[in-house]
């Protein structure tokens, strides 16, 4: 996590730089439009790297289906101990598809 806080940083730092490079620029210099090419870069760069960081997460969706298989073959292994479950009781757990 401190290492995506550092990734953070650089490019919040690098655009607070490039917005501040604009600012004392005037709209007629030649630099102007080429610091305007790189400060778009640099918003796209930096939303490609939250979305990265945000595919790298587990979606609440595929928690709570974890979590609920979980709970019902601790159910069904409970259920074996107290009392015999004559059919195939994993027959109960839905497949995780990716």
């Amino acid at each position: 996590m401190l290492e995506f806080n550092k990734k953070e940083a650089a490019f919040d730092g690098c655009i607070e730089d490039a917005l501040q490079e604009l600012k004392v620029m005037s709209v007629t210099d030649e630099d102007y439009s080429t610091a305007v090419e790189n400060l778009k870069r640099l918003y796209e760069a930096d939303r490609i790297r939250k979305q990265a960081e945000a595919d790298r997460l587990p979606s609440p969706d595929g928690m709570l289906a974890a979590g609920t298989n979980l709970l019902g073959i601790a159910l069904i292994l409970k259920y074996e101990e107290l009392g015999v479950l004559t059919s195939k009781a994993l027959g109960f757990v839905s497949r995780v598809k990716l």
